[in-house]
């Protein structure tokens, strides 16, 4: 009988090891100061902030792919998304000569006023995609964005976009 219970639970162990290891399982991250949770699939690892990232994540260290979660602070929380969203596309244009709109939209993200800004441009003779998702909750601003070259972009996206419509202020 004890040899039943120790396989069991060797098994259930082993497929638990297995599934987080090849990223079946999702872990739900929540930042250091407790101020939201995301669910980021495992093939994201957090990579130490800087500047003012509260959070950066990358599927491969050695990349140009990045995911990074920001308070900004030169945005004014009073306004409404529409104008927010619009002063982080002037933000970007002016970053960046190459800048292209694609797609400015607002997105439904549960209890939050959410936006969807996606362009590209060039730095480095790379061709980026990027993705900015500023999300208004209460007197807290955040912005998800998601970079990545141009041709791996949509690798990433559908993971990218369940960490999004997972994010929840606390």
């Amino acid at each position: 009988m004890n040899k039943i219970i120790i396989k069991t639970i060797s098994l259930t162990v082993a497929i638990l090891i297995i599934l987080i290891t090849f990223g079946c399982i999702n872990t739900e991250e929540e930042n250091l100061n407790n101020r939201y949770t995301i669910n980021l699939s495992d093939e994201w690892k957090q990579i130490e902030p800087y500047s003012n990232y509260d959070a950066i994540y990358t599927p491969d260290i050695n990349s140009n792919i990045y995911f990074y979660i920001t308070l900004p602070e030169n945005l004014d929380i009073g306004n409404s998304i529409i104008t927010i969203a619009n002063q982080i596309i002037q933000r970007e244009e002016n970053k960046h000569s190459s800048f292209t709109l694609i797609s400015n939209k607002n997105i439904d993200i549960k209890t939050v006023s959410a936006h969807e800004i996606i362009y590209t441009f060039k730095e480095k003779n790379i061709d980026y995609k990027a993705k900015h998702v500023p999300i208004k909750d209460k007197d807290v601003l955040y912005e998800l964005i998601y970079i990545a070259p141009e041709n791996q972009y949509e690798n990433y996206i559908s993971s990218i976009n369940q960490a999004i419509y997972s994010f929840r202020p606390t």
